[in-house]
């Protein structure tokens, strides 16, 4: 069976926001210096697919909500891409239809991708990061209303 999860480390605490706010959340808008003043604790992102884990440094909090935000928005479009954690390649991801393929961004000793797995809904990926994402908004959100 396959399992898709997004995982930060350490973890973020879930806070309350409503969802008008975080739909219309803009890193833009937001206090960078404040943010980065309140919570100096780097990140690490962790793609898990099918028990094999991907990821690449940990990184500042803004760092994890672009390369989140990032993913989600390509994610949407439905186009192929290789998934990146502070611009370095960690898996790639193609669609076909409702369904989303995980391959291995190293190739094996004759240059064949190596896929992940069988086909994953794709509703149901979206879901995983969108939540990561939101979790982490809430999260930037918090630290810039202290």
């Amino acid at each position: 069976m396959n399992s898709f999860s997004v995982e930060i480390y350490p973890n973020i605490p879930d806070y309350f926001f409503s969802q008008d706010s975080i739909d219309n959340f803009c890193i833009d808008k937001i206090n960078i210096n404040k943010v980065m003043e309140k919570n100096i604790e780097e990140y690490d992102l962790i793609y898990k697919v099918n028990g094999m884990i991907f990821r690449y440094y940990p990184s500042s909090i803004l760092t994890l909500i672009n390369d989140l935000d990032l993913e989600m928005n390509l994610f949407k479009e439905r186009s192929n891409h290789i998934v990146t954690l502070s611009g370095y390649p960690v898996l790639e991801i193609d669609f076909d239809g409702e369904s989303v393929l995980f391959i291995d961004p190293i190739r094996d000793g004759v240059g064949e991708r190596r896929i992940l797995g069988d086909r994953f809904w794709v509703f149901a990926v979206e879901d995983v990061i969108e939540s990561a994402l939101n979790r982490v908004k809430k999260y930037v959100m918090y630290l810039e209303s202290l």
